[in-house]
């Protein structure tokens, strides 16, 4: 009788120990992997890459003009070409193509972010589907026409690319990057925009 209550003491002991072995173990092996899996907040931040603060819609009339020369005696002759230009430039720059090594920096529930400087980030912003011809007289090349595009796309860069709205899109992206710091669980923010060269 005796051994037989000694045998049954024995396997609950076992089995209280083996409960115990496994449940920790088991604890153990799914922290490590939620541990693993979970991104970190600045992977979140860094996932957003290109990142646009401020859009501008412009429309330029470009023309130009040459001269027409013709066999003597004929006097020389003048063609004009005049198209209306449209597009959309748009301002902002790119987390992970534009930043530089300890831009970021976290120490627990504070970070510190030096932002890239604003930039255009599409060179090739005219719609050539949305320009429309004005005026077109004479005979052009299509070398002449595409001279006539990059005029217009040099004339809406200094009309759209003014430091009134490089600093329009520079406090947007300050104040977005700190609501984004505050969404992913930050307390103390500090953001500081990089000044246009």
């Amino acid at each position: 009788m005796k051994k037989y209550l000694f045998i049954s003491l024995l396997i609950a002991v076992l089995l209280v120990v083996g409960y115990f072995i496994i449940s920790r173990s088991t604890d153990l092996s799914f922290n490590q992997s939620a541990t693993e899996t979970s991104p970190t907040r600045i992977d979140k931040v860094l996932e957003i890459g290109e990142w646009e603060f401020l859009s501008i819609h412009d429309e330029e009339i470009v023309d130009t003009v040459a001269e027409v020369k013709r066999i003597w005696p004929l006097p020389a002759g003048k063609k004009r070409l005049a198209r209306i230009y449209k597009g959309t430039l748009r301002l902002g720059f790119d987390l992970k193509k534009d930043v530089t090594p300890g831009w970021i920096e976290e120490h627990g529930d504070t970070v510190r972010v030096t932002l890239p400087p604003i930039r255009l980030l599409d060179e090739r912003f005219i719609d050539e589907a949305a320009s429309e011809p004005l005026y077109e007289e004479g005979k052009w090349t299509h070398a002449d026409r595409q001279a006539l595009t990059r005029q217009a796309v040099r004339k809406m860069k200094r009309v759209c690319l003014t430091p009134d709205n490089m600093e329009k899109a520079t406090q947007s992206a300050v104040t977005r990057m700190e609501q984004l710091l505050r969404t992913v669980g930050f307390t103390h923010i500090t953001v500081n925009p990089t000044k246009q060269s």
